[in-house]
């Protein structure tokens, strides 16, 4: 029989010690690497009726800067109780989108979110906002549906002095004369009805229906505005179209120096408020005839050649009468001017003198012209260049200016200019323009009252300081972002001069071209006083968009 060495079984023992070790090393690590992780969750509710909201579309994507490792983007939906959830997510920072047909315009919602291991899981309650909508029918003199006519909402807009109608949406009717214009944000919007055309030979364009505006109007300045708010649908808003204007247009298109026709020069006729109700290309012989839109004045646009050669010319329609329009097309021309400093730039912004700025054309419907073909730069003349600008009126703007300069006084051949407006000739490019710079521009500076923040629906906005002669000359608002986690903001370059200083949201619908709009923002923002160079602080109260 053998012996037993009583070590043997002591040494077996003793050598599993160390493999314990380290699988329970293991083991730890493991479920340390487990808590790495986190959740993001919540409830999502209809504002309106603070109600869950199910089948919500919701993203989840780790932030830039969050040092997560890989990418992460991932999706759910909202159960029918309103609720989402994310799990085994590792920690970091994180954007969140929310997005639902019929709510917020269309447009999604964001937040934030964040997971460490002090907090590894997060709670969001979401309110979504049902969108807004118009409705309504079409109908003719009879009261039968009109059927594929055209119906289109507009929302005017003023920046910097600067008043046009933008475009929003459109649909076609159906065959009971119905339509129904939906994710709209709330706002003032104007409906027009565009002019149902026939079936017409080349160069001729003739309407069974004028153009309309509600309600029922000749013209953008005869029409009322359409006011909706979030969750609210507008019904009822119809249209009842006459019969087929007698008003006849013929006109004929050739170029200007050659005096030979231009077939290829389509033709576009912008009705009030500069919205496009008809168009046409001439037949070979550069004519063309327009019949059956509503009376009233109008603005007739010409180009071709890629935009090289344009005409303009604005004619007044008459019922029963034909009036006649000849347009000589003539090639685009060049802007050309210089920046000049009236005061010397601040010694503790060096960059000044070589910093690149930008100035930019816009026509009298907004849209950019011509193209910048060489930048203003101070310590190089400051000499900027404009190419392929089409004849007419335009705004002149200067961006990208350096921290405390502003546009003083704008010349044209010596002359000073009293507003912004320049008109380019045909045959001949504008040269001379000279802007003057000042660099003792003040700061304003502050936060937003808290009130501001709350109501904000997005947490997002602007301060906005309203000059007291504003619309004068050079007086416009003056935008600056604030941040939604303080509040705080600064706008720089402000001249020297009284204020109304507020904040609004990204979201808002003020405009400051209408005198309601103007009135009620400056009872409910506060006056400041900017002196040259100087900073001043002041809290800027929210102001919210009006009901």
């Amino acid at each position: 029989m053998t012996k037993r060495d009583p070590n043997q079984g002591r040494s077996r023992r003793n050598s599993w010690s160390p493999r314990l070790g380290r699988l329970l090393v293991c083991i730890l690590f493991a479920a340390a690497g487990r808590a790495q992780t986190g959740e993001v969750r919540g409830f999502i509710t209809a504002a309106q009726a603070n109600e869950p909201l199910p089948s919500v579309q919701v993203g989840l994507a780790s932030s830039e800067m969050s040092g997560n490792g890989p990418a992460i983007n991932r999706h759910a939906r909202s159960g029918l109780d309103g609720r989402f959830r994310f799990t085994d997510v590792s920690l970091g920072g994180y954007s969140l989108s929310f997005r639902k047909d019929g709510y917020e315009a269309g447009s999604s919602l964001s937040a934030s979110a964040k997971l460490s291991e002090a907090e590894p899981r997060a709670d969001l309650r979401v309110e979504m906002r049902r969108s807004a909508a118009i409705s309504g029918r079409v109908l003719d003199a009879a009261g039968d549906p009109v059927p594929l006519a055209t119906v289109q909402l507009y929302e005017r807009l003023t920046a910097q002095g600067l008043s046009r109608l933008q475009y929003k949406r459109g649909q076609p009717t159906n065959d009971l004369g119905e339509y129904r214009l939906s994710d709209l944000e709330p706002g003032r919007y104007f409906a027009a009805v565009l002019p149902l055309s026939l079936s017409s030979p080349r160069g001729v364009r003739a309407f069974e229906f004028p153009n309309v505006y509600y309600p029922n109007a000749g013209s953008i300045e005869e029409s009322a505005p359409i006011a909706v708010n979030w969750g609210v649908e507008r019904e009822g808003v119809d249209f009842h179209l006459p019969r087929a204007m007698r008003t006849s247009l013929e006109g004929a298109v050739f170029h200007d120096e050659s005096g030979q026709p231009c077939p290829a020069c389509n033709v576009t006729v912008l009705g009030p408020g500069n919205i496009t109700v008809a168009a046409v290309g001439p037949d070979e012989q550069g004519l063309f005839t327009i019949r059956g839109l509503h009376p009233g004045e109008y603005r007739l646009l010409t180009q071709a050649g890629g935009g090289g050669l344009h005409a303009e010319e604005s004619v007044l329609l008459v019922s029963r009468k034909t009036v006649e329009v000849a347009l000589a097309v003539s090639a685009t021309q060049d802007v050309a001017g210089h920046i000049v400093a009236d005061t010397a730039p601040p010694e503790d912004d060096p960059e000044a003198l070589t910093r690149a700025m930008r100035v930019r054309l816009a026509s009298e419907v907004g849209a950019p012209s011509g193209r910048l073909v060489r930048q203003p730069i101070l310590a190089e003349g400051g000499g900027f260049r404009f190419s392929g600008v089409t004849p007419g009126s335009h705004h002149v703007f200067v961006e990208a200016l350096p921290r405390t300069a502003y546009v003083l006084q704008m010349l044209l051949g010596g002359r000073p200019l009293k507003s912004r407006q320049v008109s380019v000739p045909r045959g001949a490019p504008l040269e001379g323009l000279e802007i003057r710079i000042s660099f003792d521009g003040g700061v304003v500076q502050g936060s937003v009252g808290d009130e501001g923040l709350s109501d904000s629906a997005t947490g997002r906005g602007f301060v906005v300081l309203l000059p007291d002669r504003y619309g004068e000359g050079w007086h416009f608002e003056r935008l600056g972002n604030y941040r939604p986690e303080d509040g705080a903001y600064e706008i720089t370059g402000v001249p020297p001069g009284s204020y109304t200083v507020f904040a609004i949201g990204r979201d808002n619908h003020f405009d400051p071209g209408i005198a309601g709009d103007l009135g009620y923002l400056r009872e409910r923002g506060r006056p400041v006083r900017v002196t040259a160079g100087e900073a001043v602080t002041v809290k800027a109260p929210f102001v919210a968009d009006r009901e």
